[in-house]
């Protein structure tokens, strides 16, 4: 679960905070006492943006039911929509947001202005591309937070009202494609709440006291309903099958290694889904080259097939395999940046020659000690497979 903050009060993660906390311990749902003041994540009142990228609560909140246990993580990513921060800080914010997302609210003030569908229609690009990158399903549920309405009417069904107004003028307008099919989609919901009191606002700590009475019944209804759904937004993949946390913490290293690469770069969501498309095939290149040898020169088989397959034969294939998923690699790069393009074949043919080393190290081992376990005698130095896909090495001994 994540939030965007914009402006004016940040409310969300303190009371999702409480409420995750009430469901963990499974009490009645409360908003906190009277006079406490809110607690969580660093907040203050105005226009100016406090958060400044992408905070998680230090522990997540289990839940059980039937059984089951769901973990939640609360995300605050506040100012990560921020035009200040420049296009690469919003791509790299927002795929990180949606990768680690099943519930995003993107929280607005007053209305949906160009600024906000544009910023929307930039992150919806984003997480499209990186949902096929990572096999995710994009965009698991979107929550539309209107703060500060100043219409008559606040809650849910006025929320539906404005969101098919909106809807209409973006069918006018022909811009912002991405958000009017989403809007159209039953991935979406939407709620309008009032200002919160000029009380609240003065306050240097914010509580429930000081706020209308009016915003205070409909905040009340938004978080408890948020909070008693979160079993509908479980995260999952492309297939629909749920995301564990060792899963999700696997994707999550694989995103910031690549943010961490010395080229890297995006600009825009397509340069973003470039570098981690390239990412990707590393890692299914590895794959097919461990396919490979398990194929031709298989670890579990018997001695007696083991000690049958000549190691110089098996060093010649291992190498060539080598070399030819190298070049299907650079064939397949994406981007139309030739420095970048070198780099990450250099990186694939580094990790190509530690895998054909490992696989060297692992049949060496085991040829020898099944030659030894039937008697066999070893001529000169113990037996290798050992290369290089930039040119296999010299051959080792053959046995005797």
């Amino acid at each position: 679960m994540s939030k965007w903050e914009n402006d004016t009060t940040v409310l969300g993660p303190h009371l999702l905070l409480i409420e995750s906390e009430c469901c963990e311990k499974g009490q009645p749902v409360s908003l906190g006492e009277e006079d406490e003041a809110l607690k969580g994540f660093d907040w203050r009142s105005g226009t100016d943006s406090v958060t400044k990228g992408i905070w998680v609560w230090s522990s997540p909140f289990i839940l059980k039911r039937n059984g089951e246990k769901m973990a939640v993580f609360v995300l605050d990513t506040e100012g990560s929509l921020d035009i200040e921060s420049g296009q690469e800080t919003c791509n790299k914010l927002s795929a990180l947001s949606m990768l680690l997302s099943s519930y995003l609210i993107f929280n607005i003030t007053k209305s949906l202005k160009t600024t906000e569908l544009d910023y929307l229609e930039m992150y919806l690009h984003v997480s499209e591309l990186t949902g096929e990158s990572f096999s995710l399903q994009y965009l698991q549920h979107l929550n539309i937070l209107v703060r500060d309405w100043q219409g008559e009417n606040c809650g849910r069904e006025a929320a539906k009202s404005y969101i098919e107004h909106e809807t209409k003028k973006l069918q006018k307008s022909q811009k912002n494609h991405r958000v009017l099919e989403t809007l159209r989609s039953p991935s979406v919901s939407s709620f309008l709440l009032p200002n919160p009191g000029k009380t609240f606002l003065r306050s240097s700590q914010g509580r429930l006291s000081d706020m209308d009475d009016d915003f205070r019944g409909h905040l009340t209804t938004y978080v408890s309903d948020l909070v008693e759904g979160l079993w509908l937004h479980r995260k999952t993949d492309v297939r629909s099958e749920r995301i564990t946390c060792g899963h999700l913490g696997g994707m999550l290293k694989d995103f910031v290694r690549t943010l961490q690469r010395e080229h890297f770069s995006c600009a825009s969501p397509v340069e973003m889904y470039y570098w981690l498309e390239n990412q990707k095939n590393i890692k299914t290149t590895v794959k097919k080259f461990k396919d490979f040898v398990e194929i031709v020169a298989p670890i579990n088989s018997s001695t007696l097939k083991i000690l049958e397959v000549g190691t110089s034969k098996i060093s010649e294939k291992v190498n060539a395999e080598a070399s030819r998923l190298l070049d299907d690699y650079e064939q397949s790069l994406k981007g139309t940046n030739v420095a970048v393009k070198a780099d990450f074949k250099e990186e694939m043919k580094v990790v190509l020659d530690q895998e054909v080393k490992k696989f060297s190290d692992e049949y060496s081992k085991l040829f020898t000690k099944c030659a030894v376990g039937i008697g066999c005698a070893v001529g000169g130095v113990v037996l290798g497979v050992a290369g290089s896909i930039a040119g296999p090495s010299e051959l080792e001994s053959e046995l005797l």
